[in-house]
């Protein structure tokens, strides 16, 4: 008898849930695609990634989201929030089973009046290949007057695990800033730790150990980083740098007032520049080819006035140096200024050395905070750019290339 009891209490349970998800047959058809948030559109999406939960941007009492690649490989979302949250089970199933396939998103929104209305369908691809499972970041509090609480985390990308790496709790509140990995290698990593102990981190194979990499010839210790493709020298930028508040669209400014380049070998524990990338001008921002055989950077020149600062604008350089003979090359402009009326920042060159991505904004390097910043893509081959497709109303910046 409580045999019978448990398997009717299931088949009434499979009954509810069926009749909770029964098909929407009668519909108003829109000719449009639906409001979502995040807007996943037109995207190819990693056959590994965690479900892309959005937002539907439509006013109704009820939602159904249905998302398939054919007849035989689909799942159903019902809600009354506008919050639509996937089964990262049927999910990863989903995408598994539709690798290299269309991937169709069809919104049904019902009306206040108790209809049903069915938007255009979102149109997305899914890759043949996965991504790197992992992604690390840092966690601050970007109005930086609450800065005392913040950590470098790594995130599972194929689920939302979030593990920190270094939390600032850990040495008595100090700041805890840019990290970089060689090659996106967790074994070969590094982090600056700024005020309460600070210094650089260094992660070798297992092993660290802490330096300081500020001595009586440099403007300060290394602040932006980048690894050279050996793995035994990382290039720095260092920096003398202000911080500036006001009212308007960008309500904080960051500028340098004084910055050069300088290489740090590894194995050696020495630093090294030269008169040509520490000039007068400000030097910021390097990153190496992927043959390790140049460092780009910005340049902007030096000002005494603080208006004249921020608004400045640097151009993209370039130098070649070899780290086996400590030999630096002329400095070579990549991209003026002055020619294209905008400021560059943030040069990150693509794994194959064809290709780099920068920002362009109409001031300064520091360009979280500017609305107006786009990216673009030069051709390193031809000297021809664009701005990419990607760019929106909001800031776009802080990119990367993925190995």
């Amino acid at each position: 008898m409580i045999k019978k009891s448990i398997y009717l209490f299931a088949a009434l349970i499979l009954i509810t849930l069926n009749s909770c998800h029964s098909k929407i047959e009668n519909f108003t058809e829109v000719s449009r695609l639906p409001a979502i948030f995040p807007d996943y559109t037109g995207i190819l999406i990693p056959s590994n990634m965690a479900p892309l939960n959005f937002t539907v941007q439509e006013p109704g009492t009820e939602y159904e989201v249905r998302i398939h690649t054919g007849e035989d490989n689909q799942m159903v979302v019902r809600s009354k929030s506008p919050s639509i949250q996937m089964g990262i089970d049927s999910w990863h199933k989903l995408l598994k089973k539709g690798m290299g396939e269309k991937l169709f998103v069809d919104v049904f929104v019902r009306q206040n009046d108790g209809n049903w209305q069915k938007f255009q369908p979102i149109t997305n691809e899914i890759s043949k290949e996965g991504i790197d499972n992992h992604l690390a970041y840092r966690l601050i509090n970007t109005a930086y007057g609450v800065w005392n609480n913040l950590g470098i985390y790594q995130r599972n990308l194929e689920n939302f695990d979030q593990k920190p790496i270094l939390e600032n709790k850990s040495f008595e509140y100090g700041c805890l800033n840019c990290h970089s990995f060689r090659h996106n290698d967790p074994n070969s990593m590094m982090i600056h730790i700024r005020a309460i102990h600070g210094g650089t981190i260094i992660i070798q194979d297992g092993k660290l150990r802490k330096i300081d990499t500020k001595n009586k010839y440099t403007l300060s210790a290394g602040t932006y980083p980048c690894w050279h493709p050996d793995g035994k020298h990382i290039a720095y930028s260092v920096n003398k740098i202000n911080w500036h508040f006001g009212t308007g669209e960008t309500r904080m400014e960051v500028s340098d007032e004084f910055s050069d380049i300088v290489v740090y070998d590894i194995e050696k524990n020495t630093l090294t520049t030269s008169p040509k990338v520490s000039t007068a001008s400000r030097e910021n921002l390097p990153n190496w080819s992927p043959d390790g055989k140049f460092i780009y950077f910005i340049s902007a020149p030096v000002v005494t006035n603080l208006d004249d600062r921020i608004q400045g604008k640097y151009d993209l350089l370039r130098i070649a140096y070899d780290v086996n003979t400590n030999v630096w090359g002329s400095v070579d402009t990549i991209i003026s200024s002055k020619k294209i009326g905008k400021s560059i920042s943030f040069p990150k060159i693509s794994p194959n050395g064809k290709f780099l991505m920068f920002c362009t904004s109409d001031n300064g390097y520091f360009t979280i905070h500017h609305p107006q910043t786009d990216l673009n893509l030069l051709n390193l081959e031809t000297g021809e750019y664009h701005k990419m497709e990607i760019n929106s109303p909001q800031t776009d910046s802080y990119h990367c290339f993925c190995l």
